[in-house]
């Protein structure tokens, strides 16, 4: 169980941080608290510090059933194969026809289509990965917003945990 420890502030002001946090779904890195292990072997006569005793990340909610949702995955991959093999026959990359209407409109219905397939999966990364309420901002931003968004939470992910790994293993 991490412990965390927070100098010069009182016990009373930690448990209305924490309740707030908690309330926010904020980390206390977002806050810039500094968490840091306490040795149980120190003394006991630090008494101006405030301790908190937290487990720092509380287990993760399984929502719906992993094959349900790798099957929902799935169909989405292979109806966007199927989609590009249409749009490949029907329209092919080769040559190159930026003048024709029809061309173009499939690719860009293909190209959107590829674009919200793969944003539905970093979506379903972050939504499992972040508090709910921060999980459906994101993905929004995601969805609306494009590259920049995704690529912002891949950054802030790295900045907080100094990894893009999902898992300790």
């Amino acid at each position: 169980v991490p412990v965390l420890q927070y100098e010069s502030m009182k016990a009373t002001s930690l448990v209305l941080i924490i309740a707030v946090l908690q309330h926010c779904s904020l980390s206390c890195n977002a806050l810039s608290l500094r968490p840091v292990r306490i040795c149980p072997a120190r003394p006991a006569a630090d008494v101006q510090r405030a301790r908190l005793y937290a487990i720092a990340q509380p287990s993760p909610k399984q929502h719906g059933s992993p094959k349900l949702i790798a099957g929902i995955y799935s169909i989405i991959g292979s109806g966007f194969a199927a989609l590009l093999v249409l749009t490949l026959r029907a329209h092919p990359m080769v040559p190159f026809q930026p003048n024709s209407a029809p061309w173009c409109l499939a690719w860009l219905v293909t190209t959107v289509v590829d674009y919200y397939g793969a944003a539905f999966c970093l979506c379903g990364v972050i939504l499992s990965s972040e508090p709910r309420l921060q999980g459906i901002l994101w993905s929004l931003g995601c969805c609306l917003l494009g590259t920049p968004c995704c690529c912002m939470w891949v950054a802030s992910r790295l900045l907080r945990y100094r990894s893009l790994r999902l898992s300790s293993t």
